[in-house]
This record gives structure tokens, sequence and C-alpha cells, in this order.
């Protein structure tokens, strides 16, 4: 199992998962504001290639025995969607939020996790660089979206076996998983011509547009 990655937290941006031992959570709960209020809100967010404000965007995680949760809240006054998906590829021409998880630094292997505004995902197995594997799917995920007045949300589980079966170990307290937080959004500018904006929860500081570099991600720290 890949365990190679550099885990000191004072060097590599940290998100904290809270953990909550004693909780059964339906993905239903995750609109619960009291269990809203257990994770931690990340929303420094930034756009390196594109000097616009950055829309709002909001994720937040927490894990109880079983399960990872994740949940994202944006905002998006320009939904580019399809009313029909033919196939998983469709999604990657939507907005969109995205997870991916690696498990070393050089990004030998990693998996990404791209879910559209009404919960449909595309899902693929990766290596470095931009090697897909787009038979992947993610075993056990369950995924919701929301399309509301400001946005969108996201919500979603991970079963914390699948992590595991993956080589991603989250399953105490002190256990670290590298991650990539992202959201693409498309709007239409001039024209109606439609234009993209890359957000990304770190800055990879590369010239053009790149999730899949290992400086775009950082660490899930569980608590």
């Amino acid at each position: 199992m890949y365990r190679e990655f550099d885990n000191d937290e004072t060097k590599v941006k940290t998100y904290l998962v809270n953990s909550v031992y004693n909780k059964n959570i339906s993905i239903e709960d995750l609109d619960s504001r009291h269990i809203l209020a257990l994770a931690n809100v990340e929303t420094r967010f930034v756009q390196p290639w594109n000097k616009t404000d950055v829309p709002y965007t909001e994720f937040r995680a927490i894990c109880n025995k079983k399960n990872f949760y994740f949940d994202f809240r944006v905002d998006d006054n320009d939904l580019i969607i399809k009313d029909k998906c033919h196939n998983k590829m469709d999604i990657i021409q939507e907005d969109r939020v995205e997870l991916f998880f690696a498990l070393d630094d050089q990004l030998n292997n990693y998996y990404c996790l791209e879910i559209d505004p009404r919960g449909r995902v595309f899902s693929c197995a990766a290596s470095y660089y931009r090697k897909f594997d787009l038979s992947w799917e993610c075993p056990g995920l369950h995924t919701v979206g929301c399309i509301n007045k400001s946005g969108y949300t996201v919500k979603g589980l991970i079963p914390l076996e699948t992590l595991k079966s993956l080589g991603l170990f989250f399953l105490e307290k002190g256990d670290s998983i590298k991650v990539g937080i992202f959201r693409a959004d498309f709007y239409r500018g001039v024209n109606n011509r439609i234009e993209e904006r890359w957000i990304s929860w770190i800055n990879p500081k590369t010239e053009n547009p790149d999730f899949h570099v290992p400086a775009a991600f950082g660490l899930f720290h569980r608590k």
C-alpha cells in the first residue's frame, strides 16, 4: 500500500475532518444544521488563472465509523448543465465540484470524482501525467445534487472500506490522506460563448489551469 507523502502539516495545506463516532448519519442528514455544525468550513478557494473574484465556494467533511461524508455549497448564477447525460463524459462539459484522492506525492496512483449540480458523477482512476482509466467507478459512492436560487449543493458519502481498499487509510483519528478539492465553473461570456473558471483549494502555481499535478493536493487529517 502507498504511504509515501509528507505528513508534516506545517508544510502541506490541511483540512481537519472531524470524527463523530457515535452518530449514525444518512446522506440526507447533511442538510441538517446540527450535522453541518459538526464539520469545519473551508471557503479559502482561489482561481489563479483568472483575475476576477472567486465565486463563493464552501466545503465541509466529517467521518463516522463507516463513512466519509462531504458537502459542497456554491454560488452560481449561470448554471451550465445538460438536461440528459448519455455517458459520464458529458459531465466534464458542465459546472461541477471535484474531489481527487492520491496515494503518493508523485500521483502515481490517484482517483478523481467530479460531480455535477444534479449529483451525476464522472469518475476515473489516474496516474501522472493525465493517464486515465475511465472504466473506474467508486464502490459505494452515493451523491445527491440540488439546484437552488443561489447556485447548487452537492453532498455525498464514500464508505471508509472503499477508501481502505484503494490504499487510502482514513479509519482512525490521526490518519491523513492526500486530497485535492476543486470546482469547474462555466458561464456565458461575450456573444453567449461558454467560458471557464477553474477554482482550486490550493494554488498549484502552474502557467495554465491544471489540477492533475502534485502541487494541487493538500491533506485531509482525521481529528
